[in-house]
C-alpha cells in the first residue's frame, strides 16, 4: 500500500512538472492524486456465482396475525429488550453496507431487493442433509435443551427449498432483529416462547402456524420432515436487503493471525470439527463429514465462534429439560477463524438492532473473507473460545 501511494505522489508532481498553464497544471496534479489515491485504496472484490433460482413453487404464502398470550414465567433476558434499547457501549462502526455487493457475504453482484429470511432448520442427530444450507448465507448454531444444536439461517443472495424447519427459540431474538425487517420462517413455539418472539414489529412473522406454503416431505419421519420454499415467502414479503453483517477484507489481503487450520466446537450433545482446505472451513459433525442435500461437505469461508452469556428461560420441554437462552447482545469474546489464521477478539452489539462489531484487543476491526460465514454460539466459558 505504502508503495502503490508513492506512485500516486510522484504522478502528481509529475503532472505538475510538465509546464503549461499553473492553474490547469494544480488542477491535473489534484486530480490525479485523488483518483490515484482512490485506486491505492480500493477493494479487490470477488463476484459471488449464485443458482438460477427459477420460479417459486407455488402461490405467494399468505400468512394472518394472532394474539400474544402472556409471558409471566418467562426468566430469560433477551424478551425484555427494546429493539434500540443500548445495552452496550460501541466498540466500532457499524459494518459498512455497499450497494454492489451482497450485504451477508460481502461478495460483488446486483444486490436482490428483497429483505433476509431467517430459517430455523434442524440439527436432530438424523435430521442431515439438510436442505438449504448449500444456500445460506450465514448460519448460527445454537445450543437447545437437551445438548443438541439447532440452526438459524439466514438467506439473502439466493434461495430455495429449506427443512426441516423446527421451532424457534428465545436465543432467536439475539439473531433475527440484527437484519431489520426479515422474515422469520419456523414451525411454531410454545404459547410463551411465540409471544416473545412476535413482539417486535420489524420481524415478518411466517410461522408454520399461521403461514400457508409449508409442506411435509414424505422421505422423512415427523416432526423433521416440514419443509418450504423461500421463493414463496419472498414473493409476498415487505421490505429490501438487510444491512451487512460483517466488514469484509478486499480479496488481496491476507489477515494477521495464528495459523490454525483445524478446530474443534464442542456441544454437550454436539461435536463439530472444522478443517481449513485452502479455500474455505470444512465442517465434521459426530465424526462424519456434514454433507450438503447435494452431496458435498459444507465449507463456509470463515468460522465465527462467539460466547455469550446464558440464562434459563424458566421453561422445559417435553422431558423436562430446561430451555437456554444464549444471549447473542451486549458483548463478550469471540474467536475468528479466516483464510486458515485464528484472531482472538470481542463482538460487541449495542442493541437488538446492532449488528456484531468484531474487534481485537487494540480495537482493530477483525475483518472476515468475502464469502460465506458460520457462526458458532457457545457459552462464555467453552473451550472453543481459547
Amino acid at each position: 500500500m505504502l508503495r502503490k501511494i508513492g506512485f500516486a505522489l510522484a504522478f502528481s508532481v509529475l503532472v505538475a512538472s510538465c509546464g503549461g498553464d499553473d492553474d490547469v497544471s494544480t488542477e491535473q496534479s489534484s486530480t490525479s492524486t485523488t483518483e490515484s489515491e482512490d485506486l491505492a485504496f480500493a477493494d479487490i472484490v470477488t463476484k459471488a456465482t449464485l443458482i438460477d433460482e427459477g420460479e417459486p413453487s407455488g402461490a405467494p404464502v399468505t400468512t394472518v396475525n394472532v394474539g400474544r398470550a402472556g409471558t409471566a414465567i418467562y426468566t430469560g433476558y433477551l424478551g425484555t429488550l427494546g429493539l434500540d434499547e443500548e445495552i452496550a457501549e460501541p466498540a466500532a462502526e457499524q459494518p459498512t453496507t455497499y450497494d454492489d455487493r451482497h450485504p451477508l457475504t460481502g461478495l460483488g453482484g446486483e444486490v436482490k431487493n428483497r429483505p433476509a429470511a431467517i430459517v430455523k432448520i434442524s440439527n436432530a442427530p438424523g435430521d442431515a442433509p439438510q436442505s438449504g444450507l448449500e444456500l445460506a448465507d450465514i448460519v448460527y448454531e445454537e445450543p437447545v435443551e437437551g445438548g443438541i444444536t439447532r440452526f438459524a439461517v439466514a438467506f439473502q443472495s439466493q434461495g430455495g427449498e429449506v427443512g426441516p424447519v423446527r421451532s424457534g427459540r428465545t436465543t432467536d431474538i439475539g439473531i433475527f432483529n440484527s437484519f431489520g425487517n426479515p422474515i422469520y420462517v419456523y414451525s411454531g413455539a410454545n404459547t410463551v416462547t411465540d409471544s416473545l418472539l412476535r413482539k417486535y414489529d420489524n420481524i415478518q412473522n411466517h410461522s408454520f402456524d399461521t403461514t400457508s406454503g409449508y409442506y411435509r416431505n414424505s422421505s422423512r419421519r415427523a416432526p423433521s420432515n416440514l419443509y418450504t420454499d423461500l421463493l414463496r415467502h419472498w414473493a409476498s414479503a415487505d421490505g429490501s436487503s438487510p444491512k451487512a453483517q460483517f466488514d469484509y477484507r478486499s480479496a488481496d489481503v491476507s489477515p494477521e493471525g495464528q495459523k490454525v487450520e483445524s478446530f474443534e466446537v464442542n456441544y454437550r450433545a454436539n461435536s463439530i470439527t472444522w478443517n481449513w482446505d485452502g479455500e474455505g472451513y470444512l465442517r465434521t459433525q459426530r465424526g462424519s463429514a456434514h454433507n450438503d442435500v447435494t452431496g458435498n461437505q459444507l465449507r463456509f469461508e470463515n468460522v465465527v465462534i462467539v460466547g455469550t452469556k446464558v440464562s434459563a428461560t424458566g421453561m422445559v420441554d417435553a422431558s423436562l429439560s430446561s430451555v437456554p437462552e444464549y444471549q447473542f447482545a451486549g458483548s463478550g469474546p469471540a474467536v475468528v477463524h479466516t483464510d486458515g489464521v485464528k484472531i482472538e477478539g470481542t463482538w460487541t452489539r449495542p442493541t437488538l438492532a446492532s449488528a456484531a462489531t468484531l474487534t481485537t484487543a487494540d480495537g482493530e476491526i477483525i475483518e472476515l473473507t468475502q464469502g460465506r460465514t458460520w457462526v458458532q454460539i457457545v457459552s462464555e466459558t467453552s473451550p472453543a473460545l481459547q
